[in-house]
């Protein structure tokens, strides 16, 4: 199966300092990839310039073949192809429905089909009933599932999520991965930043291990958590267990 989202050689330089070099990866239609590392390693950088957030200094992002960055900065139609969701939401002083609508209007949707994509993708995330909500009255992890429900709904390729429960209570969590492996299994492609060992291990397919800008270590989730071949991933797997 071709690869819908391609990395190939990516780097990111900050005033002098290389915050990624050289990542390569290649996430196939309905797949999970999880990234782990330690504090700084450059998870986030890693997940902005796979979204299109920002340009890489070096390398490329391709998508469904179309190099994005061959098209910077014009590249809006690559960039519709891919969600993603932040650590912490930002969610607008709005309704739960106009929040998760922002998206689908941007792309000119209106009337039955906008009100039929929102309330698909609040079904998706476990949050039929809360279209007229507002962001007051939310949860951190109903939050959280708005925003999953607004990236969600313009029905993207590649869904990108950095720490999607970090902080969240356990139930909480549980519900943001069960609709991840719901998206995923629906065919879409999905990388997530996560500090959790645990987490990786219960969601992703493939597992990358980065560190100090560089992916160390990539292959299947299981076979990286239980015989990682480098050194540093041996030493950072091994720190993130329980005892």
């Amino acid at each position: 199966m071709a690869a819908r989202l391609v990395a190939e050689g990516l780097g990111l330089q900050a005033e002098g300092h290389w915050l990624i070099r050289g990542a390569s990866l290649a996430v196939e239609a309905g797949a999970i990839h999880a990234i782990v590392g330690p504090n700084g390693a450059g998870k986030t950088s890693l997940l902005r310039c796979l979204g299109l957030v920002v340009p890489p200094s070096e390398g490329r992002v391709l998508l469904g073949g179309c190099d994005a960055i061959d098209r910077w900065p014009n590249c809006l139609e690559l960039r519709r192809r891919v969600s993603f969701v932040q650590q912490r939401p930002a969610l607008f002083r709005a309704s739960v429905f106009d929040n998760v609508a922002a998206g689908l209007r941007f792309r000119g949707c209106r009337g039955e089909d906008l009100r039929r994509g929102v309330a698909e993708a609040l079904r998706l995330t476990g949050l039929a009933d809360y279209e007229r909500r507002w962001p007051g009255s939310l949860s951190g992890g109903e939050a959280q599932k708005v925003a999953l429900a607004r990236a969600v709904a313009t029905r993207p390729e590649v869904l990108l999520l950095d720490e999607p429960c970090a902080s969240l209570d356990p139930s909480s969590s549980a519900a943001i991965e069960d609709g991840v492996r719901l998206l995923a299994a629906r065919g879409m492609s999905v990388i997530l930043v996560t500090h959790s060992l645990a987490q990786a291990a219960r969601l992703s397919d493939t597992l990358h291990v980065i560190c100090e800008g560089r992916l160390v270590e990539s292959g299947p989730t299981a076979e990286v958590l239980s015989q990682p071949r480098q050194t540093v991933s041996r030493q950072f797997i091994d720190s993130g267990r329980l005892p």
